[in-house]
């Protein structure tokens, strides 16, 4: 299921339980609890979709609607190891926010989103600083993302 599948299902305010978690399937563990992800998202909806899928499987979400509210989240908490944020956003620009970050703390991951991609082509080709997923995704593309850049496998 893609986050935008799950956006219109929530939007219909259908009960919905994910399929990408499975009850009998516990993939909660103690390394995912040790990783805090920011979610940066203008879209409420999506934002909350993207934070939810990586909450499913354990992961400390913190979540911010602008670059500005990231920027402030990030200076509050240290420990955010990972950035997934939106490129188009009124009032910042998630490229200029991963370069920022990383300027200012290399530990740290970003990945970039995007429902555009014919507008970014050169941030999706292999060896580009940032890793792009290309909205709408599905919760393993995210995951997976997620664990190579905590793998240090960009």
């Amino acid at each position: 299921m893609t986050v935008a599948e799950t956006v219109r299902l929530q939007s219909r305010n259908q009960i919905y339980s994910p399929r990408w978690r499975a009850l009998e399937h516990d993939r909660t563990g103690p390394s995912q609890a040790q990783v805090s992800v920011l979610v940066v998202d203008d879209d409420e909806r999506v934002r909350w979709v993207t934070a939810r899928m990586l909450r499913e499987e354990g992961y400390h979400v913190i979540e911010a609607p602008s670059a500005e509210e990231a920027w402030n989240r990030l200076a509050e908490d240290p420990e955010i190891q990972v950035v997934l944020t939106d490129i188009a956003m009124p009032g910042g620009n998630g490229v200029d926010l991963a370069e920022r970050i990383v300027a200012g703390s290399p530990l740290r991951h970003v990945v970039l989103m995007s429902g555009y991609d014919r507008l970014f082509p050169k941030l999706g080709e292999p060896g580009a600083q940032f890793p792009l997923l290309i909205k709408p995704f599905k919760a393993e593309q995210l995951l997976r993302q997620i664990r190579l850049l905590l793998r240090g496998d960009h």
